[in-house]
């Protein structure tokens, strides 16, 4: 998959451009822009703050299937309130569920 193609691909189905984009994500335009321009990826963690922009998750940016994404509302739910979590956030989570 190639990653930028993807992105450009979703900003252009929500009618967002890169400035757009970066209001909703956090991240800065310029960043965005030298992505594009250098071909360079984003790295996973900046790419959870655009599919957040997107109102995605990385699952679905991800995911590459004829048909959409197939999760529940609670499991979105879930994947969105998890990318929200800090690194310590996230192992406290997990080391709680393998408690259960």
């Amino acid at each position: 998959m190639n990653i930028l193609n993807r992105l450009e691909s979703l900003m252009k189905q929500r009618g967002l451009n890169e400035r757009e984009l970066s209001l909703r994500s956090g991240i800065p335009p310029t960043t965005i822009n030298s992505w594009f321009r250098r071909e360079y990826n984003p790295s996973i963690f900046t790419l959870e703050s655009l599919c957040e922009g997107l109102g995605i998750t990385l699952s679905e940016f991800f995911y590459e299937g004829d048909s959409d994404c197939p999760l529940t509302q609670e499991q979105r739910e879930l994947l969105a309130k998890w990318s929200r979590l800090s690194p310590e956030q996230k192992q406290a989570f997990l080391r709680l569920i393998d408690s259960l």
